[in-house]
């Protein structure tokens, strides 16, 4: 059973897993950026068998693979009263060589989340603001050479998980969780264009309000961009 978490919602997570531990004996993985910069803290707690202090996508498909390996990169292990500390994976830099999230689990259940679509276009931050996580993470990202941090998926790729949202949920929003949506400028134009013509819904995004280009107000203004 996983967990991703913030740390704003750690203790409730922790408070959940100790009630799933009384009922059954199921291994259970926490993940997420509070895991990523205090993983020390997190892997004391009884109720937590694995954490994954790293990008989750390949060492979760390792761990459904074979459950009893404790050998996978960016996951620490409890075994027989020791702790197995594996070395970090080098990041995914082709964001577009991962599959869409199944997000059929959520809407069966809970339709409203169908009215407003999440999706990320990138990952990473290139700026050091002291009350974000985003300097830390590229600090261990740096220390241990494990590629850019900074990556943006590409722009027939993200049209194409739109397309097939609209398809499934008929969307009334979209909504980018990109840390910064307009890091990129030429992305931003052909974006823009594309969107434009073939998803044509009103979206938010983030940008940075230091750093944001009159060029790039523009261009998520012709996209459709609500708010910032």
């Amino acid at each position: 059973i996983g967990f991703s978490v913030y740390t704003q919602d750690y203790r409730y997570a922790v408070e959940f897993a100790r009630m799933i531990k009384k009922e059954m004996d199921t291994p259970i993985i926490f993940g997420g950026i509070h895991c990523i910069l205090c993983p020390e803290e997190v892997i004391k707690e009884d109720c937590i068998d694995i954490v994954c202090v790293g990008e989750g996508e390949r060492a979760i498909e390792e761990i459904v693979q074979s459950h009893t390996n404790t050998a996978i990169e960016n996951l620490w292990f409890k075994k027989e009263g020791s702790l197995i500390k594996n070395p970090l994976r080098t990041l995914i830099q082709d964001l577009d060589s991962l599959p869409f999230i199944d997000k059929d689990i959520y809407y069966d259940q809970y339709s409203i989340f169908k009215k407003g679509y999440t999706i990320s276009a990138g990952r990473g931050c290139p700026y050091i603001c002291t009350f974000c996580a985003s300097d830390s993470l590229n600090r261990i990202y740096r220390e241990n050479n494990l590629g850019n941090p900074v990556r943006q998926r590409s722009v027939n790729n993200v049209m194409e998980e739109l397309t097939i949202a609209q398809e499934k949920y008929s969307p009334q929003t979209i909504y980018f969780t990109d840390d910064v949506f307009t890091l990129n400028t030429q992305w931003l134009r052909e974006f823009s264009q594309l969107y434009r013509n073939k998803i044509r819904l009103p979206f938010y995004c983030t940008a940075n309000p230091g750093t944001i280009k009159d060029e790039e107000l523009y261009l998520l203004k012709e996209a459709g961009c609500q708010m910032i």
